[in-house]
């Protein structure tokens, strides 16, 4: 990440003037946010109060402007916030002003230590706090990252397909919760992922809300009725398999509810089935949106060949990483805001180890099905992965060490631009047999409850 811009070191004086050390803060209100600009030994130089629009945003840079470096006018001091997410964050950006988030957990602590227990909060000392932290911390923060346009709307779709899939998931439950009540047959006919996924369990249900009702559908209803708008082309599949499956789950004997009852309870699906579907084609249509982004996207083919990525899970690194190559310095940082490096406690002679809390969880959920997805499809990532667990590891320790392997050559392609290459990634020359003759003895090793295989190591591709 990019370090705060500490201009200020540079000229050392015997009594500095009022620029030195300069930060403004800003607290974020409903009609208006208040901002403070804090100088040399915490001073007061300015404060007021702005709204989100044209004249509001000039009217910061102007008092910027003011407080600018003396022989550099164009180098404004940075801004401090808590909440990265405004349009007036976005327009200091791209006017090239260093926003800088802090936590608000730091700046609640540090109210609470120079405001009195029972002292008022106000929107102007809030500012003022904001900035006073940044001038007197500057090394402990880092200036937001800069994505490009592309990367922004990839961030904005896949951070709302992933809403779309809660709500489609939710729906679906609620649904089979409220089927469970009067209609198990139904449950028991489609899950949860297939009727939060596809269309085809909405146009079956529709035509089944009752017990009886579903008993009379035949195999090609069925089929005719998954084949709608939003559900399976395959009919084959569909005859042989998934048709007779369901309708075999409605066949089943059923208890039933009195009439007044039972037409109570499918009023009520009727128009939960139409929420679901309108919840389903919120997802799918945003499926091909974030689809046609990222294609458009130069990370796509960067990353494409990558096993077990897939559009999703690109989605969500380009939605969480942004395309800045020098955001990340190290792969340390990087792992450590993925969630995959580990932290290290030691206090005298004692010292413990644990998983990160503390992290990025978008592009830990990102990176954890990427990791998941490499080691099943890959022949090295698998070999290294069971090598892991016959050492002891369990799954989410091999995981997150795979994920660091993800992330080195990750960080690597994005720094340097060469496209990934699997076989460079993982050096390990394994077959598919060799992987699942591993993975046989590590899980009857586990059975047995004896001590862990040490394969031997495989020779390296070169």
């Amino acid at each position: 990440m990019k370090h705060v811009d500490q201009w200020w070191d540079d000229t050392v004086v015997a009594h500095p003037p009022l620029w030195v050390e300069t930060t403004m803060g800003i607290d974020w209100g409903e009609s208006k946010n208040a901002y403070a600009v804090v100088g040399y030994g915490g001073h007061l130089l300015a404060e007021g109060s702005v709204e989100e629009t044209p004249e509001g945003l000039e009217e910061l840079l102007s008092v910027l402007r003011r407080f600018a470096h003396p022989q550099e006018p164009d180098r404004l001091a940075p801004v401090a916030i808590e909440t990265p997410r405004r349009l007036l964050v976005s327009a200091l950006q791209q006017a090239g002003v260093d926003v800088v988030p802090l936590n608000p957990k730091s700046v609640k602590k540090n109210r609470e230590v120079r405001t009195a227990r029972n002292g008022t909060k106000s929107d102007p000392t809030d500012a003022r706090l904001i900035a006073d932290t940044l001038r007197t911390n500057p090394q402990w923060y880092r200036t937001t990252h800069s994505p490009t346009e592309q990367a922004r709307a990839i961030t904005v779709l896949n951070r709302a397909r992933d809403e779309a899939v809660i709500a489609a998931v939710r729906q679906a439950n609620h649904i089979r919760s409220v089927l469970a009540e009067y209609h198990p047959n139904a449950v028991s006919a489609f899950s949860s992922e297939e009727m939060s996924k596809s269309l085809a369990p909405y146009w079956v249900l529709l035509d089944a809300l009752t017990p009886a009702e579903a008993a009379r559908l035949r195999v090609d209803g069925i089929v005719t009725r998954m084949q709608k708008p939003g559900g399976k082309r395959n009919a084959k599949g569909l005859e042989k398999t998934v048709a007779p499956r369901i309708r075999a789950a409605f066949k089943r004997p059923y208890l039933q509810y009195p009439p007044l009852v039972e037409a109570a309870f499918a009023a009520n699906v009727r128009r939960d089935l139409e929420v679901l579907r309108a919840a389903v084609e919120h997802r799918v249509d945003l499926d091909k949106r974030l689809q046609t982004a990222l294609e458009a996207h130069p990370y796509w083919d960067l990353l494409g060949p990558a096993t077990g990525l897939g559009p999703v899970g690109l989605g969500g690194l380009v939605a969480e990483l942004g395309d800045d190559p020098e955001r990340f310095r190290t792969v340390d940082n990087l792992a450590a805001f993925a969630g995959s490096a580990p932290v290290l406690s030691e206090s005298g002679k004692r010292g413990s180890t644990r998983r990160r809390d503390v992290k990025g969880n978008r592009l830990h959920k990102a990176m954890w099905h990427w990791g998941e997805g490499a080691y099943l499809h890959h022949p090295g990532a698998g070999y290294y992965y069971w090598t892991l667990r016959s050492k002891g590891s369990e799954h989410p320790h091999a995981i997150r060490k795979v994920m660091n392997k993800l992330l080195r050559g990750l960080l690597h392609c994005i720094k340097s631009g060469e496209v990934w290459d699997d076989n460079l990634v993982w050096r390990t020359v394994a077959t598919p047999e060799q992987v699942k003759e591993l993975a046989d003895e590590v899980r009857a090793s586990k059975r047995k409850g004896g001590k862990n295989t040490r394969p031997e190591p495989l020779p390296r591709a070169s």
